[in-house]
């Protein structure tokens, strides 16, 4: 039967794994050992010339409806501790700068790019190399760290994708590696943020306070970049005018520690070793060895000063630059179709509508790409942006259902039926007869004052006196109508 022979089988595959392992372990062969959701384990070598691929089969994917919120990670550790390479300074700093990298190699192949890719690669070549095609080839990726964890992990889309293991760390024999999937909380995050800035762009753009914080915070990175540059130009200088070749090597230093970080942190531990005041109490009380002034706090009241300084000046100028027109003294407006007031105010300036059309941008973008499903995202986005006009046919739906269901004639008053209506009103009809007749007799000057003809006069008369002769047939419109 089936059943009994995977169960036999399932004892040789360990056997086989676990001697391969034992055969790559003798060669110095890199091994990758695959665990999957159904419980099959699988040992495969890592060779660049033929990476070990690894696929998000079927079964292994979340269901339909948990897709848009459900993060799919290849995840990946080490194992022991002690197969993991030597992390000295010497070591690292060799493993960035050979030309045959010993760092982990990952390539990815996924499917079509999505929606929110689609629409950058069509803008140009810069914007395209911000989202890859890797449907037609693999992409290298970068495995990142999982929280309070030794492992790594890979972002997959959840629809399905390959992760391909080129190559392990120099000194790391056997990897295990095993799909993960959890909730997202980003997705939230994301849709929050695109939801609020689509909402509200409006009101942001006259926001004051925001435009504030903007002009503070652009001031302090303004700030900060020149005084990085005029110190990186005083120390080139400095060196160049005392060491030989001393602007080269400026430049090159910068650079290594700039793109090695291995050669970064250890001069880093380096300097925090060499200085001779590590604890920030000590810094804070250093004094002026001539005069015994605080030095310590002198300098962190002088920094103070010049941030709160510099963050109140780029502040008012980006009040005054985004500020609204002043109100005007007289208002025009119309009356609408529905009777309401429309001011006809001046447009607002065109910063603040560029302002809020840039917030109406990164919103549209954050809901684009909010979800892992591009389906999800784009009805959500559509449902944004057609918000006013759903909520407008729910209301006219719901007023629609409450007169058809509540506001039917009987329910207010009983009803009558016709032959009832027409005696009333015949009976109305003679009532209102012959008050005009009792009006004409007690003002008899009304059939001679008004300059009617004389037939008129006649019938005037006529009806005032309750005359019906000659009226058969047609008498009664003929008093009616005069």
């Amino acid at each position: 039967p089936p059943h009994l022979t995977m169960m036999g089988a399932a004892p040789l595959k360990l056997i086989i794994a676990w001697a391969a392992i034992a055969f790559a372990a003798a060669e110095d062969v890199q091994l990758l050992v695959f665990s999957g959701l159904d419980g099959e384990r699988e040992v495969l070598t890592v060779d660049p010339e033929r990476p070990a691929p690894l696929c998000l089969r079927l079964f292994e994917q979340p269901p339909w409806f948990a897709r848009p919120v459900t993060q799919v990670q290849l995840r990946l550790n080490y194992g022991d501790n002690d197969s993991m390479p030597q992390r000295s300074f010497w070591s690292l700093l060799r493993s960035h700068m050979s030309e045959a990298p010993s760092k982990l190699q990952l390539f990815v192949r996924t499917g079509p790019p999505g929606l929110f890719c689609r629409l950058l690669r069509k803008l140009g070549p810069i914007a395209a190399g911000l989202c890859k095609d890797c449907s037609t080839e693999r992409c290298p990726v970068t495995a990142s760290h999982v929280a309070n964890s030794q492992d790594l992990a890979v972002s997959v889309p959840s629809e399905g994708a390959c992760v391909y293991v080129a190559k392990l760390p120099v000194g790391v024999a056997k990897a295990y590696a095993s799909w993960d999937m959890y909730l997202d909380g980003s997705v939230f995050v994301y849709l929050l943020v695109g939801l609020s800035l689509v909402w509200s762009c409006d009101a942001l753009q006259e926001w004051t306070v925001l435009h504030a914080g903007m002009g503070g915070l652009g001031a302090v990175m303004f700030i900060a970049v020149m005084v990085f540059f005029w110190f990186v130009k005083g120390v080139r200088g400095t060196v160049h005018g005392t060491v030989p070749f001393g602007r080269s090597v400026t430049t090159l230093a910068t650079m290594v520690f700039a793109l090695v970080p291995a050669a970064r942190d250890a001069m880093l531990e380096w300097a925090a070793a060499w200085l001779p005041a590590a604890d920030w109490k000590s810094w804070l009380g250093l004094r002026d060895p001539w005069f015994n002034l605080p030095m310590g706090w002198l300098a962190v009241f002088t920094a103070v000063s010049v941030c709160v300084g510099l963050v109140v000046l780029g502040a008012n100028l980006s009040v005054k630059y985004f500020a609204s027109l002043p109100e005007p003294s007289r208002v025009d407006f119309m009356v609408a179709s529905d009777g309401r007031r429309v001011d006809l105010l001046p447009p607002a300036p065109l910063q603040q509508r560029l302002l809020g059309w840039a917030f109406w941008l990164a919103g549209v973008s954050l809901l684009l790409n909010s979800t892992h499903s591009d389906a999800c995202s784009l009805a959500i986005t559509i449902l944004v942006l057609l918000k006013d006009y759903i909520w407008h046919w729910v209301l006219l739906k719901r007023m629609q259902l409450e007169m058809a269901n509540e506001c039917q004639p009987n329910q207010l008053r009983s009803l009558m039926t016709a032959p009832e209506m027409q005696q009333q009103a015949a009976a109305s009809t003679q009532k209102a007869l012959a008050g005009l007749r009792q009006h004409i007799k007690e003002n008899p000057s009304l059939m001679t004052g008004l300059g009617f003809r004389e037939d008129t006069e006649l019938r005037l008369r006529r009806f005032a006196d309750g005359c019906t002769s000659g009226t058969q047939g047609g008498g009664v419109s003929d008093e009616r109508s005069e």
